[in-house]
């Protein structure tokens, strides 16, 4: 059975996955010592016991015939697993864990500067905190254990951990100390590998635990939601109606978050200007100077743009816009677009009407 085991854990299964699988074989060839011995029972070669598909339905074969199957339908032994695709994100439901705010602030600090959140919107940031769960660990547990699956990424709330790692059948330290606010085994939420060290609770531990699984599922659906509303946007932005439906995808993808507080300058007349923006959510008001006064232009609230201008040229921003309340934007720089589409001016030749009308506009 101890082969059984090794086999199953290789394949990449939880190790409760890999327990209830050994428990079901024990419990099946415990049957089979049971049946009357009428027939003989061709006992399965270890070899030919593979694991179960996931959502696999196929009946067992009965105990006590001639010829014995394995209990499990073979499968195809594979190289590199990989999670299901994501769902509709309209039937998705969202996992929620009840959490103080001073425990929202401690997650939020212990992963500021992870390279992995940096990215996500805040949005989506929420949604991960949420879902995170208490994990507790007593004085000398072992938390990961390096070659061991890796599933989970966690957050230490309270207590203290070691990081050690073999390397060439030598014990070496990595962090031998790390405690509140610190953070370990990230790469579980983007590989399915085995644990590259081994994490140790020098005290009583109580830790944030996010699983990889809920990890891709929240960032893909909310990269689809944006998406379809990103595009949306762009489908109003007159220097980008000549883009074709992959481009305006391309260019949604590459779109950052950016939020700014109420009486927030933008953009600012006479400077120069790189960006591009679309609001998402809150107000804005434009402005430009006219025999020495500041005079208002215009009003902008969801789905209006501005600075669209930066895409095509270099040239100072023609007015300000200031935030009058708190607002969230998405935003895209002249290099980031020429990076995923190329110059802009290659674009907009598609449409020479368009093209001539923005080069030589003065707003």
């Amino acid at each position: 059975m101890s082969s059984i085991k090794e086999k199953i854990t290789i394949a990449g299964l939880s190790a409760a996955a890999t327990l209830a699988l050994v428990l079901a074989w024990s419990k099946y060839q415990d049957s089979l010592k049971e049946q009357p011995k009428k027939k003989p029972v061709v006992e399965p070669k270890e070899e030919d016991v593979s694991p179960p598909q996931e959502n696999d339905g196929g009946p067992e074969e009965i105990p006590g015939s001639p010829v014995v199957k394995p209990a499990f339908p073979r499968a195809r032994r594979g190289g590199v697993s990989s999670e299901a695709t994501v769902p509709d994100p309209s039937k998705v439901i969202r996992r929620v864990i009840h959490k103080s705010v001073s425990d929202l602030r401690s997650i939020s600090a212990a992963v500021k500067k992870n390279i992995l959140f940096q990215g996500v919107d805040e949005e989506a940031r929420d949604s991960i905190f949420e879902a995170m769960f208490e994990k507790q660990y007593k004085k000398d547990d072992t938390i990961i254990k390096q070659g061991d699956d890796g599933d989970f990424f966690y957050v230490i709330e309270e207590g203290e951990v070691e990081i050690t790692q073999i390397r060439n059948n030598e014990h070496v330290v990595l962090v031998p100390c790390l405690g509140k606010g610190g953070s370990f085994g990230e790469l579980a939420l983007i590989y399915n590998a085995p644990r590259a060290a081994t994490v140790r609770a020098l005290t009583d531990c109580k830790l944030w635990a996010l699983e990889r699984s809920t990890y891709r599922q929240i960032l893909m659906v909310t990269t689809i939601e944006k998406r379809k509303l990103y595009e949306s946007f762009l489908e109003a932005v007159p220097i980008l109606q000549d883009l074709n439906r992959w481009e305006k995808m391309t260019v949604a993808d590459a779109l950052e978050s950016v939020a700014f507080e109420a009486g927030e300058v933008i953009l600012r007349e006479g400077e120069p200007g790189e960006r591009f923006y679309i609001i998402v959510e809150g107000e804005a008001k434009a402005y430009r100077h006219a025999d020495n006064q500041e005079k208002e232009i215009g009003a902008l609230g969801r789905s209006n743009y501005f600075g669209e201008i930066a895409l095509l040229m270099d040239r100072p921003r023609a007015a300000t816009v200031k935030a009058v309340s708190a607002m969230k934007c998405v935003t895209l720089d002249r290099d980031c677009f020429k990076r995923v589409l190329g110059p802009c001016e290659d674009i907009l030749r598609r449409n020479m009407v368009n093209y001539n009308r923005y080069m030589t506009e003065k707003i």
